[in-house]
């Protein structure tokens, strides 16, 4: 018996997919305070925990993105087969009550485990929220949708430099008494500020319905995995761009991302706080400008017609921030660096919301979650795993000077730049076709057939 067909894709979004998207934006938002307010907490954690460098370098990368990567692609899986907004309240329930513990955790071990635990429920939340708003939202706005979801990173992110050192700031350094004589350090209560608000989040993305799949395929059952394998090999010139890409440009942001402050501070003589805050601010304000704007700009382009325009506008932005990051690495005076962060912030998160909207174009309904779980597993991987320590290998073991830090940014975060520019530019000729593909394809009985991916290479 054939499957039943996907139900019709309203003209314009509704009430309802504007609510869902906002609950989404929140979760968004969560989940990068959640995930950086350790940065924010570092002195302490490292001061009354006793960790050495190591030890807490684990706690604000490792332990988070290792997991995070792993379980990605599976629960990615998981998406594509299941109920999604239901995944995501999991998600949210998972990574608040691992926040939460991390506030009541008595040891470094309870600790890691806890930031681990944020990883995987933070691996739920961007293939089910990519994969639900390319079904909430017509083709014409889903870009400029994805722009506003991702603009919560750079909220959420802001808000932990900023909100996160002024509650630890206002708890102070003494001790709290918890029930069966347990005490934390009053600076933890700050994961708990966090985390608790999350269950209730998690609460209200249960009452969102969960909206229908929409394209060729997207009421049969999900893919097997060799399906999944063929349809990317058989579109590798896009879908590889898109994750070279993505790899690409997030190297270069959490490149500028992770050593900004650090070169306020050590080239400009700025003190920590006057960097932190500053680089806080250009987050909320450029970075949310520019993850809006990336994603209104795309769906405005792709409306008049032009190729690949969710491709063109990361390349575009890419070749933009070049000559901005030049100069913020090379200017003397706090002045002029500051002036220059600021677009050059805008340029690099512009790419993110014409990228998720890729995804869309580029892979059928039932494998967007593991899409989408490809694209973070890389771009988490090569951007936040080798770009910040590039930049430091690049200093410490071949330019030898800590004062060095300007050049090896700008080789780093710029080769990256470039990178991204001529792959995106790349992937341009195979997009229209393999944009074409995914709107034809069907689960196979049997055999991946023609229109599952089985065509030759783009």
């Amino acid at each position: 018996m054939a499957a039943p067909p996907p139900p019709a894709r309203p003209p314009a979004a509704g009430p309802a997919a504007w609510a869902a998207l906002a609950l989404l934006v929140l979760a968004q938002i969560s989940s990068f305070l959640d995930r950086a307010v350790v940065f924010a907490l570092a002195v302490p954690l490292k001061r009354d925990f006793a960790l050495s460098d190591t030890q807490l370098s684990l706690l604000m990368g490792a332990a988070f993105s290792t997991t995070y990567v792993l379980f990605g692609l599976l629960l990615g899986r998981l998406v594509d087969r299941g109920t999604r907004r239901t995944i995501a309240a999991a998600g949210i329930a998972g990574w608040s009550f691992a926040t939460v513990a991390a506030g009541l955790a008595d040891g470094y071990v309870e600790l890691l485990l806890a930031r681990a635990a944020v990883g995987i429920g933070e691996a739920t939340l961007a293939p089910a929220a990519y994969s639900m708003i390319a079904d909430l939202f017509p083709p014409r706005q889903v870009a400029g949708a994805s722009g506003l979801f991702a603009a919560g990173s750079t909220v959420g992110s802001g808000l932990a430099t900023l909100v996160g050192g002024t509650l630890a700031a206002a708890a102070g350094s003494g001790t709290i008494a918890l029930p069966a004589g347990r005490t934390i350090f009053a600076w933890q209560t700050v994961f708990l500020w966090i985390g608790l608000p999350g269950l209730v989040l998690a609460g209200l993305m249960l009452a969102v319905r969960e909206p229908g799949r929409h394209g060729a395929g997207a009421a049969e059952r999900a893919p097997a995995l060799g399906e999944t394998v063929a349809y990317l090999l058989g579109n590798a010139r896009a879908l590889g761009a898109l994750f070279a890409g993505a790899a690409a440009l997030g190297a270069a942001v959490y490149s500028v991302q992770a050593w900004a402050v650090t070169l306020f501070v050590r080239v400009h003589g700025l003190s920590l706080a006057a960097a932190g805050t500053l680089q806080g601010l250009a987050m909320l304000v450029s970075g949310t400008a520019g993850m809006i704007a990336g994603g209104r700009v795309a769906d405005r382009w792709g409306g008049r017609g032009l190729r690949a325009a969710r491709f063109r506008v990361p390349a575009a932005a890419a070749a933009s921030a070049l000559p901005l990051l030049a100069g913020f690495t090379l200017v003397p005076g706090p002045g002029a660096a500051l002036a220059l962060f600021l677009p050059l912030v805008f340029f690099l998160t512009a790419p993110w919301g014409a990228l998720a909207a890729a995804v869309a174009d580029l892979a059928p309904n039932r494998l967007r979650g593991q899409v989408v779980g490809v694209y973070l597993l890389l771009q988490n991987l090569v951007g936040l795993g080798l770009g910040p320590t590039a930049v430091a290998l690049v200093t410490d073991r071949v330019l030898r000077d800590e004062a060095a830090l300007p050049v090896a940014l700008l080789a780093v975060s710029g080769s990256s730049l470039v990178a991204a520019f001529l792959v995106l530019t790349w992937g341009m000729g195979g997009y229209a076709a393999t944009a074409e593909r995914a709107r034809g394809w069907r689960v196979s009985r049997g055999g991946t057939s023609t229109k599952a991916g089985a065509a030759a290479p783009d």
